[in-house]
């Protein structure tokens, strides 16, 4: 069951805190309640096809917003039930979602926050993504920031954070300490460069995983001209970790390109490098109100990894549709557990289209090509779906979607998955304007 009643303390915190955040003001408000009826051939992501039948969800989405000079608050949960009509003991809570509460004083010398954010997430890449390979995941941090006056309108910042991310299913659990000195020089166009150094020190629940932690150096430059704004991050990072393992000295970093082309048109560009430990699994994300699941892969697992990423993503208008469309590419390099290194390319193309002033379309598919490198092994996932939404009134929407998934592997033994749904659901909007 994917579902921990850990989680709910630090959601019911969160969502208390903006609730009483804001006493001067009002708040904005939106909460919904919903159903949908899905129909899916093969619900347990089953090699055999499985048993076809209807999944039930009732849905409940509670938006909390507010926004002054020195106090905002921004929350957006929301959980539903699957209740199988056939999978006994299948049927599972998720709570999905983040929120952020944030203070800044008066003349900014100081900035406070607090975030969580709720994701369900698989325990193998390597593995089919029905229900046995979901797991809830948490991960709710704290932090202040001093800013102090340098040279003319340069100036200082000093941050302190505390992370902790809880898995309801995998010995995954851990806690980080970070900590960031920076010297920030303020540039024309909005711009920034900074040079700083930071301290992380993460501790492992699992006692058989190796504590570490990690130093960098880094130089920040981000500016913006026109239509075209970029940022480009560069860092020496030196990570140690407990025992007679070596330390590992690596350069880290990332580019960021966008152009705004026109109102309707721009392009975005993305590379990086990275190096982690909590590499969460499958990410399943709804889409609108359709509970159509997409993911990232990745494996569940608190080894250290490298990992390097580049993204290319299009976002246009053509005609009466709206067009997003993404290339992109990940290599992740485990230190130690080479069994888990893998090299991934996703391409996705998302199109929406209003039909009428009430009635709207969407196109989506997805499609991966995931090499286990260790295994000599690749699978490919490919997922698509239509639908669409009619709005009766501000307050009552109705939505259909069908929906078709596989995934193949090139392994024999690896047998290959499929599946189809449709889903009809129905919402009604209790507080809030849409």
């Amino acid at each position: 069951m994917i579902y921990s009643g850990s989680h709910w303390p630090r959601v019911l915190t969160l969502a208390l805190s903006c609730g009483l955040s804001a006493t001067a003001q009002a708040l904005d408000i939106s909460a919904i309640v919903g159903y949908s009826a899905e129909y899916n051939d093969n619900p347990l992501r089953l090699p055999t096809g499985g048993e076809s039948e209807i999944i039930h969800r009732p849905l409940v989405n509670l938006s909390v917003g507010h926004d002054d000079r020195n106090l905002s608050a921004d929350a957006n949960y929301r959980t539903y039930r699957r209740i199988h009509s056939k999978s006994d003991g299948r049927d599972d809570t998720v709570v999905e979602g983040t929120g952020s509460l944030n203070w800044v004083s008066s003349r900014d010398v100081l900035e406070l926050q607090v975030s969580n954010t709720e994701t369900v997430r698989t325990l193998s890449a390597q593995e089919n993504d029905g229900p046995d390979n979901r797991q809830q995941v948490s991960r709710s941090t704290g932090s202040a920031t001093l800013r102090l006056p340098g040279f003319a309108n340069q100036y200082f910042t000093l941050a302190s954070a505390a992370s902790v991310i809880d898995a309801e299913r995998s010995n995954t659990n851990s806690t980080r300490y970070i900590q960031d000195l920076r010297y920030n020089i303020p540039l024309i166009n909005e711009g920034v460069f900074s040079i700083g150094i930071g301290h992380t020190d993460v501790d492992f629940d699992n006692q058989s995983v190796p504590d570490y932690t990690q130093e960098t150096a880094s130089v920040l430059l981000t500016s913006s001209r026109g239509s075209i704004s970029y940022s480009v991050n560069f860092a020496l990072t030196e990570v140690d970790l407990e025992g007679p393992l070596d330390t590992l000295d690596l350069e880290t970093g990332s580019i960021d390109l966008a152009w705004a082309r026109s109102a309707d048109t721009s392009i975005s560009f993305r590379v990086s490098r990275s190096v982690s430990d909590n590499s969460l699994g499958r990410e399943f994300r709804t889409t609108g109100e359709n509970f159509r699941d997409e993911f990232i892969d990745n494996s569940s697992t608190n080894a250290l990894f490298i990992e390097e990423r580049a993204a290319v993503t299009l976002q246009t208008r053509v005609g009466r549709n709206q067009v997003a469309f993404q290339v992109a590419a990940y290599d992740t390099d485990y230190v130690e557990f080479d069994v888990n290194d893998e090299e991934r390319l996703s391409l996705s193309l998302n199109v929406s289209r209003e039909l009428t002033g009430r009635l709207r379309m969407g196109f989506r598919a997805a499609y991966a090509d995931l090499d286990f490198l260790a295994i000599d092994r690749v699978d490919t996932d490919t997922d698509v779906d239509v639908n669409f939404k009619y709005t009766s009134n501000p307050k009552l929407e109705f939505g259909l979607s069908l929906g078709y998934f596989e995934r193949n592997s090139d392994l024999f033994s690896i047998p290959d998955i499929d599946g189809y749904s449709a889903i009809f659901s129905v919402n009604y909007r209790l507080l809030g304007r849409g």
